[in-house]
């Protein structure tokens, strides 16, 4: 992917948490597009709540997400995925995991991963079942060297 996807999630992400995203429900989005255009892309933030033992499961995942990157990235083009970071949260209690997405539309020939089924146990070990919350996006701005860039490569695909 080019670096200026990137640059497009840091400046969704940003924008997002200074517009203040609000969590009210668990299925609304706003898709980021160009009048009279289909969405290039969706962007979503959940919030889960860690198991009261899920510390060490989160920190197996972490680990295990820096130990297999190249293999991570290779799922990300298949999903559609342009961006996705996780942020954990101890400030609080319980303790919350943050999740940014930020995708284009999805491939309806995208087939899972082997990579996936060990995604799901360590999700399962650290999540409590039940506890995503979809935050609502206020807004989103792209800039047009990033809608290019975006454009440019989906007509690649």
């Amino acid at each position: 992917m080019k670096k200026s996807v990137l640059v497009l999630a840091v400046v969704i992400v940003s924008l997002g948490f200074a517009a203040g995203w609000t969590a009210r429900s668990t299925s609304s989005r706003i898709a980021a597009q160009t009048p009279g255009t289909l969405p290039l892309f969706t962007t979503h933030l959940y919030r889960f709540e860690i198991r009261p033992d899920g510390k060490a499961a989160l920190d197996r995942w972490v680990q295990f997400e820096k130990a297999h990157h190249e293999e991570t990235l290779a799922t990300l083009e298949d999903e559609a995925m342009y961006f996705e970071g996780v942020f954990p949260d101890d400030t609080t209690h319980p303790h919350y995991l943050y999740w940014v997405a930020v995708n284009g539309k999805e491939n309806p020939h995208a087939t899972p991963k082997p990579i996936d089924d060990q995604f799901r146990k360590l999700e399962k070990e650290t999540l409590v079942n039940g506890s995503r919350m979809e935050l609502l996006t206020a807004y989103v701005l792209i800039p047009p060297f990033i809608e290019h860039a975006i454009r440019e490569h989906d007509d690649t695909k």
